[in-house]
């Protein structure tokens, strides 16, 4: 007897090494057993329609297409043809979709033909905003976040990572029966034994200016004298201006090395040495990497991404709302306090095994697919 199908529309993780991406992988590594899984992602190389057999998955690659990506920024509206074509192959019942876009809608209005259950899952605050940007591109980001709200709307399930994404569920689609879970990682079967010194700090996001990489330079240099601590930095090479500055730093600070991308199973053992995790991002929904550094033991220093105040109410890091000097003053404060760094990071792990293992989350995820 066949399986059911549940086709997950969102970039398939090995290859599209993001946040959301990596939770929606671990989601389906956990379905596997039971449904016949396909992934509809994201891909630079492929000409037309490409479809793989990987770790248990079938993925269909649809092309991204250069030109018009360039042109229009958000071109993933062009894809209704091709996921509808994959949609008669597979027949999903149903259809988890993440990363908000074009793509929503698309799932929301092909649900009436295909009769599927569609989850939609927010991935990031920015998601459920209204539209309020201003370029030559505004009219077709207006029309992306117009037909995004046409497609949540049809949505069977809708997860959100925050409360302040439940909030905005609230705001912009009008729905209130939404169900509001957090990220999830894995609990490690072996303890995390840290150094005592140099106190190591490592930020890991990929080089883009929503990250905000110049303002981790700029706590670097802060630091730069100080053979007592030393940072990291890994992510996808991006921003050309970034960059160079990135490479200049490098050479010119004995404390500071940029290891460009790295897997996923290297960052955790990354954070596994490291005393503390940085972000500097404006904006995040809940944060992956945050999940991974608290099962290691490692707190955040956050400075604007605090999702529900975790960060304060468990004393697991910082949030500096937006004030780099207060940044600054806690990662002094913590590079010479070991009490102190041995305290957040014991806060950090009880936390995430207590909250975020794949066991508390996991079944719910499963569950609001599944009804």
């Amino acid at each position: 007897m066949s399986k059911p199908v549940i086709a997950f529309v969102v970039s398939y993780f090995p290859i599209a090494p993001g946040g959301a991406e990596l939770q929606s992988y671990q989601i389906a590594q956990a379905l596997k057993s039971e449904f016949d899984i396909h992934f509809i992602s994201m891909s630079d190389k492929n000409e037309k329609i490409e479809k793989i057999e990987h770790d248990g998955f079938t993925i269909w690659f649809i092309r991204k297409r250069l030109l018009t990506r360039k042109l229009f920024c958000h071109d993933e509206f062009l894809n209704y043809i091709k996921i509808k074509k994959i949609f008669k192959i597979i027949k999903p019942k149903y259809v988890y979709q993440r990363c908000a876009g074009y793509n929503t809608w698309i799932c929301g209005i092909l649900k009436q033909e295909f009769k599927y259950r569609f989850i939609f899952h927010v991935a990031n605050d920015n998601d459920l905003l209204p539209f309020s940007s201003k370029s030559f591109r505004s009219p077709l980001f207006k029309l992306e976040k117009i037909l995004l709200r046409r497609g949540a709307l049809k949505a069977d399930k809708i997860f959100v990572q925050n409360k302040f994404q439940a909030n905005s569920c609230v705001d912009f689609l009008h729905r209130d029966d939404f169900e509001l879970v957090y990220n999830f990682s894995y609990p490690l079967d072996y303890p995390i034994l840290k150094d005592i010194t140099p106190v190591h700090i490592v930020w890991v996001a990929n080089i883009k200016p929503i990250k905000n990489p110049l303002l981790y330079l700029d706590i670097v240099r802060s630091f730069s004298n100080n053979p007592n601590v030393d940072f990291v930095m890994a992510g996808i090479p991006g921003n050309r201006e970034i960059m160079d500055e990135i490479n200049s730093l490098q050479h010119s600070l004995n404390n500071f090395k940029y290891l460009g991308h790295i897997s996923n199973n290297e960052v955790n053992r990354l954070l596994e040495k490291a005393h503390l995790l940085i972000n500097t991002s404006f904006n995040e929904g809940f944060s992956n990497t945050f999940v991974q550094a608290w099962f290691r033991k490692c707190p955040v220093l956050s400075f604007n991404a605090n999702p529900d105040n975790l960060i304060a109410e468990n004393n697991i890091g910082f949030c500096a709302n937006g004030q780099e000097k207060a940044m600054i003053d806690f990662l002094t404060e913590f590079i010479n306090d070991e009490d102190k760094r041995n305290i957040l990071g014991f806060n950090s792990l009880k936390f995430a095994a207590d909250n975020l293992s794949d066991k508390a989350i996991l079944p719910r995820i499963k569950a609001g697919i599944l009804r």
